[in-house]
């Protein structure tokens, strides 16, 4: 390419008429051509999305884990107010349990309003639904008897999903559970 002569009109009426311009000497503030900058620009867009997603997964997470520790919360709370698993010697009760006009509510919503409530001695029940609609609170109110007319029901436990271990064996939690045997097995040591 030719060389210009790009001067001021000041310069040319102070003398400077010497001033050469080359293109190919010329750089814009970085070394390399078009592609070299194209690439960097790619790259500084892909840092960018790296750094974006990043975050985004970081808040994802961070939700979810303050969700999960207030369920956790929650849990706790509510195992707190189960009665004390132990076997009930001299206890009868009903087989099965038949009770109407059953509540149930729970801060802000109403769970069971005036229901028939009817569990059969020998069957099997599941309860079915979408996270957040009262199966684990109507589980709790079952074991606590909290319903008019289960207080003559035979025992009513909850096995937990995740249960903390302890020192004693698995056979020996389980006969903990008949408090007056175990007592006695105690006194024989």
């Amino acid at each position: 390419m030719a060389d210009i002569e790009l001067i001021t009109d000041k310069e040319y009426h102070d003398g400077y008429t010497e001033t050469a311009f080359n293109y190919e000497e010329f750089n814009f503030g970085f070394s390399g051509g078009v592609e070299e900058l194209k690439d960097d620009m790619a790259e500084k867009k892909r840092k960018k999305m790296e750094e974006k997603l990043k975050k985004e997964t970081d808040r994802k997470k961070k939700k979810e884990t303050e969700a999960y520790e207030r369920h956790q919360r929650t849990m706790n709370e509510m195992r707190k107010t189960m009665p004390k698993i132990q076997v009930m010697h001299n206890k009868a009760g009903a087989i099965d349990i038949n009770l109407d006009q059953v509540d149930l509510e729970v801060p802000g919503k109403v769970l069971l309003n005036q229901a028939e409530f009817k569990l059969g001695h020998g069957r099997r029940y599941g309860l079915i639904g979408r996270n957040g609609i009262g199966k684990t609170t109507l589980l709790y109110a079952i074991c606590r008897k909290e319903f008019k007319g289960l207080e003559n029901a035979p025992q009513i436990l909850l096995v937990e999903q995740e249960v903390k271990g302890d020192s004693y064996s698995v056979i020996d939690t389980i006969l903990k559970t008949d408090k007056e045997r175990w007592d006695l097995i105690e006194k024989e040591k």
